[in-house]
Formats: C-alpha cells, sequence, structure tokens
C-alpha cells in the first residue's frame, strides 16, 4: 500500500494540479493518515514536496507543522527572498523583484493549500500558513481576502474568525472591497455584494454572525455608526424570527456600553407587534420580559396597541389563539385593568355581532365573544359602582347583557 500511494503520486503531483489532486484524490489523502510515522516519513523523502501537500489536505496539522516549517526555512534563506527583504525595507510596496521558480512553486503551493484550508475548514492549517506575513509577498491582503470569502460562503466559523484574529495580528486593519461576498438576487438575478456580517444573516448562520461582530471594522462595516442611525437592525433581527441573533446582537452591544432599553424604546415595540401577528408567542413573551428587565412601560405599549387597525384586522379574521394569548397577557401581566381593558376591546367597533358576521362569518369566534362579555359582564353585575361607569342592565334571565347594552 505504501509503495503503490509513493507510485500513484510521484508521478502526477504538480502543484499545479492541486485543488483537483484534494477532490480527485480524496480517499488517497485520508489513506495518508492512517500511516505511521515511520511510513510518513519515508514518503517523505520518496515525494519531496508532497508530504506538505498530504498535511495540508488532510487537516494533519501537527505533521504539516513539522514540515512547513522545514519548507519555509528553506524558502526564507534563499537569495532571492533575502534581496527582496532588503528592497521592501527601502521600497515599500515595490515589487520590481525576480522570484525563483521554486519560491514562486512553494508560494503557490502554500496559496492553494491556504483556499482549501478556508473551505474545509481546517483552521490549524489555515491559522498556520499565516504564521508567516511575508510568505505571500505584496499579495498577503488578495490571499487573505479570498481565503476569508471560502470561509465564510462554507459556513466554516472557526476558520473565518481565525483569519479575522490573524489578520489583525498582521497589522491590516481593514479589508478591503474584495472580501465581499457576491449573490445573486433570486429573482431579478442581479449580481451584487454584501459584507460577511450581512451574509451572515442572509443565510440565517446564527453562528458566524454571533463570531464576526466583533470584527466589524475589520470587515468595513462601522457597525456603531450603523445602528445610531438605524436601530431598526434588532427590529429587523426579530421580526424576520432570528432571535437567537437578536440576543446575540444586545449582549454584543451590551458589552459595548450600549444600552438595551434604549434599543427597545427606539423600536418603539415593533418586534412586539409583530410576534403576535405572526403568532410567535414565545418571541412576544422574551420580548415582554426584556422590556420588563429594562424598566420600560409594558402596560403603555399594550393599551396602545389596542389602536392600532392591525389589531383590529386579527380579531375579525378570527385568530382565536392570538386573541386569547394577548388577553392572557395582559391579565397576567397585572398591568391594565383586565376587565376595563375588554370592555374597551369589545366596543372599540360598534355593534359585535353586525361586525363578525360582516368580516369573518365564524361562529366560534361570535361564541367566543359572547363567552367574553359574560364574563364581563357577570363581574360588573357585583359592582356596587357598576351604574356609574356606564348603563348596564342584567337580563331578568341570565347574568349577562347584551351586546347592544355593552357597546352603548
Amino acid at each position: 500500500m505504501k509503495n503503490q500511494f509513493i507510485l500513484t503520486f510521484g508521478a502526477s503531483l504538480d502543484v499545479n494540479l492541486i485543488p483537483a489532486l484534494s477532490n480527485q484524490y480524496k480517499s488517497l489523502f485520508e489513506a495518508f493518515l492512517g500511516f505511521s510515522e515511520k511510513d510518513k516519513r519515508e514518503i517523505v523523502d520518496k515525494l519531496k514536496l508532497s508530504p506538505l501537500v498530504f498535511a495540508c489536505y488532510t487537516n494533519d496539522t501537527l505533521f504539516a507543522n513539522e514540515y512547513y516549517r522545514m519548507y519555509m526555512q528553506r524558502f526564507t534563506k534563499t537569495p532571492v527572498r533575502l534581496y527582496f527583504e532588503e528592497r521592501i525595507r527601502h521600497f515599500s510596496g515595490n515589487r520590481l523583484f525576480i522570484e525563483s521558480e521554486e519560491d514562486q512553486k512553494i508560494r503557490e503551493f502554500f496559496e492553494a493549500a491556504f483556499y482549501h484550508a478556508c473551505a474545509s475548514n481546517y483552521v490549524g492549517i489555515a491559522r498556520l500558513i499565516l504564521l508567516d506575513n511575508k510568505l505571500f509577498l505584496n499579495d498577503l491582503e488578495k490571499v487573505i481576502n479570498k481565503g476569508f470569502r471560502l470561509a465564510c460562503e462554507n459556513g466554516n466559523v472557526e476558520t473565518a474568525g481565525c483569519i479575522c484574529e490573524r489578520t489583525l495580528d498582521l497589522g491590516i486593519e481593514k479589508f478591503n472591497t474584495k472580501s465581499l461576498i457576491k449573490l445573486t438576487h433570486p429573482e431579478t438575478q442581479e449580481v451584487f455584494k454584501i459584507n460577511a456580517i450581512a451574509f451572515a444573516n442572509y443565510k440565517s448562520n446564527t453562528k458566524l454572525f454571533i463570531k464576526l461582530l466583533p470584527y466589524h471594522n475589520l470587515l468595513g462595516f462601522n457597525f456603531f455608526k450603523f445602528l445610531e442611525n438605524n436601530y431598526q437592525y434588532f427590529t429587523k433581527l426579530c421580526n424576520e424570527g432570528k432571535i437567537d441573533m437578536a440576543k446575540a446582537l444586545l449582549k454584543y452591544l451590551e458589552s459595548e456600553g450600549y444600552s438595551t432599553r434604549e434599543i427597545l424604546v427606539s423600536s418603539n415595540f415593533q418586534s412586539f407587534y409583530h410576534a403576535y401577528e405572526s403568532g410567535n408567542y414565545e418571541k412576544a413573551d422574551w420580548l415582554i420580559a426584556l422590556a420588563k428587565k429594562c424598566k420600560l412601560n409594558v402596560s403603555e405599549a399594550l393599551s396602545s396597541y389596542l389602536d392600532d387597525v392591525h389589531d383590529a384586522e386579527i380579531f375579525f379574521s378570527g385568530n382565536l389563539e392570538a386573541l386569547e394569548w394577548f388577553l392572557k397577557t395582559v391579565e397576567n401581566e397585572h398591568s391594565i385593568d383586565y376587565i376595563e381593558f375588554v370592555r374597551t376591546y369589545l366596543s372599540a367597533h360598534g355593534d359585535l355581532r353586525y361586525e363578525l358576521a360582516k368580516h369573518s362569518n365564524n361562529p366560534a369566534l361570535i361564541e367566543f365573544v359572547e363567552n367574553l362579555m359574560s364574563e364581563y359582564c357577570r363581574f360588573k353585575a357585583t359592582k356596587d359602582n357598576a351604574k356609574t361607569r356606564g348603563n348596564y342592565r342584567a337580563s331578568e334571565d341570565k347574568n349577562e347583557f347584551t351586546l347592544k347594552e355593552l357597546t352603548c
């Protein structure tokens, strides 16, 4: 097996074919991991540069580390490299130098291996290759940008984070526009570019979103400036149902000194209303709890919603689940006089028998309303001051009121 392995790769190995080899000989790359350290070293002697190929393309970080250092030591001692380093000190950015064929071959190998590592989430290999910031000469940013895009596009969170961290260590403060990720609009087929944070949101990749937030300046996206002009980003995440992202955003912003209370106030409870309207009661409950934690007036928010036309639309659509949840929430919070709330709710749109018949013709909803009215009227009938609050008259047969009497 070992000899066959050497014969297979010895005749065909070419740095320019590395990307193709990674797919064509995937099983053999994986088989390389099964060899003993002694056999690996024998293969090294026979195939020269190829052991590092195997190491990088099989995510064998320890083996790669050993041979990476060996080849880099040889690479950094070449006269051309020393000459270039001398010139770069005097002419920063000047590329007037001649690269030897051997230098070029090694550099091209590492570039291809780096891209493969980024696409495959080989975070150890990617970090290893970026250890030498002079390896890619003046193409360093180009290589990093492409590798970063590959990591993000493939959802490789740890590798994307590693590249951001290492990029800052290398003194690069901001990715250029080449780090933007291309997308095609599903309807118009128009190609557009977005930054990596927006891409993570677009793909609903919460882990990538969380990992990249601290690097927003590096990614060319001044997140804080964006927030100051548009606090609705939090609302947008909530309305898209991306609660984990919204929670992560608030946690990160809190760590940076931003006020969750201010963000909630700026959203004017729109996220809560959207959650209620879409039937996402778990999200609505979370937002109410968050608002209470921030000492916001939940009562006022719930009360103001009574005047919203959308509420009437939901009411007349027959969404009993939404109605029951909303009323239960009001009652549980004890933030509003529940009975007065029910009366306001029922009488806000005139004769509900007519309205319900007109808008929904839903017998279940009519029964729901009548039961709610009965509950309201039974409560009011026990109050001494009932007459001072309106014209209530109990039925002689039942302890309830008619719709006409309730809404007059």
